[in-house]
């Protein structure tokens, strides 16, 4: 743990954090509107109601990265997602990423493969 971990650091952490899912929202609201999808018609293919997608699209809504990506599918697009590790200055280690762990399933002989993993992932929105 750093010496920078003060709750102003999580505050500010956390509204960066909430930037970021209104940014989604919004742009996942213009590419709706972009490929003449109304909120009926979204409601129809996540089978909910038309004021749930109302309720979703609010400023105020909080919804989850599944529910995000559900309705990025809705909308005929799909949402990219990245971690960005805060305290990298500090630690400066690596931490393995999709590469390394491909390599390390490989050689460990598992039950799943990488294809089959990523298969279950992308099927699982």
């Amino acid at each position: 743990m750093n010496n920078e971990f003060t709750p102003e650091v999580v505050e500010d952490r956390m509204v960066a954090v909430r930037r970021d899912q209104l940014r989604f929202l919004r742009e996942l609201i213009v590419l709706r509107k972009r490929h003449g999808l109304s909120q009926d018609d979204v409601a129809d293919r996540l089978g909910v109601s038309q004021p749930a997608i109302a309720a979703l699209e609010r400023y105020d809504a909080n919804p989850t990265l599944a529910t995000l990506r559900r309705y990025a599918v809705a909308v005929e697009a799909r949402i990219e997602t990245a971690i960005i590790d805060d305290c990298e200055k500090f630690h400066g280690t690596h931490i393995p990423g999709w590469a390394d762990w491909e390599t390390k399933t490989a050689r460990s002989n598992k039950r799943w493969t990488v294809s089959q993993t990523r298969q279950t992932f992308h099927g699982a929105i």
